[in-house]
């Protein structure tokens, strides 16, 4: 296959930019048609600040995709890549304003969705989940395009037609590995002319065209970055934007970008958490961006019997500090934290008691004929900090509503437990 290289052979007619005065229009299309003659498409300085406004980049998703340009929505098989970039094209078509907590800016109101993989009754039934949040969608404003065995260059011109009548904002293509052109997915060369082939209809309809894609598996389970997305750098050096779909073994899934050329360097040093809905198919935000941190194997380590007693010891700990510590403990995320606690109840580690969660093995143990204590928030002159209950057989400790940790004093034998500190 062969791709034409087109080089304008001169600039666009000064007279139709109308922040010149015919007098520099007159100039500017003169110099043009001198610089022309060089084949090549040039503007000096003067020119290129007269003729572009200077603002900062437009997206079409806040940081995350720019409103001209191409990229990537990639990830490891089975995330939720096609149900992500399907419910974005949804958002756009219904003019959202914002799509996972980040600004949507869409002119058109308008996506074409180009599918490679899927069949239309695979599509119309994840669609029809979708729509079950997404009711409101005007569906004339969403156009599903089914391939068959076009090449780049056919789906290229079929999409230089279909925009020129039907303005979109975003052309997405799940997936670019079926409209590859090459035999060797590790080919630069071969991976940048692909690539570079959509540049045209890019430039020409001001759009922005997704490819949805794979990384190597030597990549899963570690961080986003640009060196595990599959095609290597000739694929990303391409590509103005990459978004990066993962998951921790605790099954936190988390966006990011893994490169941005215009992105601001926050979303790639953080990462979004979300949580994916399989009776919608869709996404939703499960807390705030958070930083990267080493690999993603560090959010998926377990808690030792070690970990729980250095954190809790003999006490009884209300939810929210509990998450606290095991957010501190694991260098995890709030949402990790809680789902860990969850983990540890059904296996039996942790028990809760009221408003309190304690070690399985406190409750469990002979200290239950121990005195139950309340540690006071503030410590009375002369009579300590902790306030006695009475004994654990004989209160009713589910109509408690202790906001403060609880440990179990014992009455002076070698077993007896000690009173955590640092709560």
């Amino acid at each position: 296959m062969k791709f034409a290289l087109m080089i304008p052979n001169k600039l666009e007619n000064a007279e139709n930019r109308n922040d010149l005065t015919a007098s520099q229009n007159e100039t500017a299309f003169n110099k043009s048609i001198a610089k022309s003659k060089s084949g090549l498409l040039v503007y000096s300085a003067s020119e290129l600040l007269s003729t572009f406004d200077g603002k900062e980049t437009d997206f079409l998703w806040d940081n995350l995709i720019p409103r001209v340009g191409t990229g990537l929505l990639v990830g490891q098989p089975d995330l939720g890549k096609s149900q992500l970039a399907k419910e974005l094209a949804i958002m756009i078509a219904k003019g959202s304003s914002e799509h996972l907590g980040m600004k949507l800016k869409p002119t058109h109101n308008h996506v074409l969705y180009v599918f490679t993989e899927d069949q239309e009754e695979g599509v119309s039934s994840s669609l029809h989940k979708q729509l079950i949040k997404h009711s409101d969608l005007d569906k004339s404003r969403l156009s599903l395009a089914f391939l068959r065995d076009e090449t780049i260059a056919e789906l290229i011109k079929k999409l230089d037609a279909f925009c020129a009548l039907t303005p979109v904002d975003l052309v997405v293509i799940d997936a670019f590995g079926d409209i590859f052109s090459g035999s060797d997915s590790n080919n630069n060369i071969q991976m940048r002319r692909d690539i570079k082939a959509f540049d045209d209809i890019v430039r020409k309809h001001k759009i922005s065209v997704l490819f949805v894609h794979h990384i190597n598996k030597s990549g899963y389970g570690k961080n986003p970055s640009q060196e595990i997305i599959q095609g290597g750098s000739g694929l990303t050096q391409k590509v103005r934007y990459a978004l990066f779909l993962s998951r921790n073994n605790d099954g936190q899934k988390f966006l990011n970008v893994a490169k941005g050329n215009y992105s601001s360097s926050f979303y790639k040093d953080n990462r979004l958490p979300v949580d994916f809905d399989e009776e919608t198919l869709t996404f939703e935000v499960n807390g705030e961006w958070e930083p990267i941190s080493g690999n993603q194997e560090k959010t998926k380590k377990d808690l030792s019997e070690t970990d729980l007693f250095l954190m809790m010891k003999n006490a009884g700990m209300p939810y929210s500090v509990l998450v606290s510590k095991i957010i501190d403990t694991l260098a995890t995320s709030k949402s990790t934290a809680e789902r860990r606690i969850g983990k540890l109840v059904i296996a039996g580690k942790l028990t809760k008691v009221g408003d309190l969660y304690f070690r399985s093995e406190v409750i469990q143990n002979d200290k239950l004929g121990t005195t139950l204590k309340l540690e006071s928030p503030e410590k009375n002159e002369g009579e300590g900090n902790v306030i006695s209950l009475g004994k654990v057989e004989d209160l009713n400790i589910s109509t408690l509503n202790l906001q403060t940790p609880v440990h179990f004093e014992g009455d002076g034998k070698e077993n007896d437990t000690e009173i955590a500190d640092g709560i």
